[in-house]
């Protein structure tokens, strides 16, 4: 039905569509429908690597430079929402002032430390499944947007599960901080935190936070019960 639409729009209808996987099925009868008439315009979410990258161009736009080290810190303190990293950016750049470069210490200094360091206690809680602390450190982060905490959480659990497939492989400690993309100085916790977990256990997380995000974007679950109830399923609390 929606296909057939297509070929005879209102004019005066803006139509979005959300969808709950990672990229569009190019085979779908809409999806060639809409190509086919120049309607589509795919706002897929960027990954780390295109983050990392929009970090150092909008900072040169603004006149700074930012080292590859300070934009992922940036990166892990405000998750992967664009929105979200533009805010902290304008942010720090208005705190450094006149000065050319941003460096990690303008980034800790820029007073953006606490929700990280918040959702650090939360993640660590998850780590070694204190259900009683992760609840304490969730309650922290109360001011903050769902999808932000969940973005920062999602991210230290795929570190996890690559930590884990890189220790598989033998990788050299002292090589795993480059290949995960991580300080060197933080390695070392996330390594002790990825032991604490099995392979199948951080896979099933994966999923299990994909479907909390389903569930905060599209409404199917009361946004004030999804990340009470993820954070008692990665403790080891309950079941989908």
């Amino acid at each position: 039905m929606l296909a057939s639409y297509v070929a005879n729009p209102s004019p005066s209808t803006c139509l979005v569509f959300i969808s709950g996987t990672a990229k569009l099925e190019k085979g779908s009868e809409l999806v060639k429908a809409l190509e086919e008439k120049g309607y589509l315009k795919a706002c897929n979410r960027l990954r780390d690597a295109e983050l990392l990258k929009w970090i150092r161009e909008e900072s040169s736009r603004q006149g700074k430079s930012i080292s590859g080290e300070s934009a992922r810190r940036l990166l892990d303190i405000a998750g992967n929402s664009l929105r979200d990293i533009k805010g902290e950016l304008d942010k720090i750049i208005l705190f450094i002032g006149g000065k050319p470069a941003i460096d990690e210490k303008d980034i800790e200094e820029s007073g953006l430390e606490c929700g990280e360091e918040s959702v650090f206690s939360l993640s660590d809680a998850i780590g070694r499944k204190d259900l009683k602390v992760a609840m304490r450190a969730y309650r922290r982060l109360s001011d903050e947007e769902p999808i932000k905490v969940l973005g920062a959480v999602a991210r230290q659990m795929r570190t996890l599960l690559r930590i884990k497939a890189l220790l598989r492989k033998g990788t050299p400690a002292a090589r795993i901080a480059s290949v995960a993309g991580l300080f060197p100085r933080h390695a070392e916790d996330y390594v002790k935190r990825s032991r604490l977990f099995d392979e199948p256990e951080l896979k099933a997380a994966i999923l299990k936070l994909l479907a909390a995000d389903t569930d905060l974007k599209t409404g199917r679950a009361p946004s004030a019960t999804v990340l009470p109830r993820l954070i008692m399923e990665l403790c080891g609390r309950g079941g989908r």
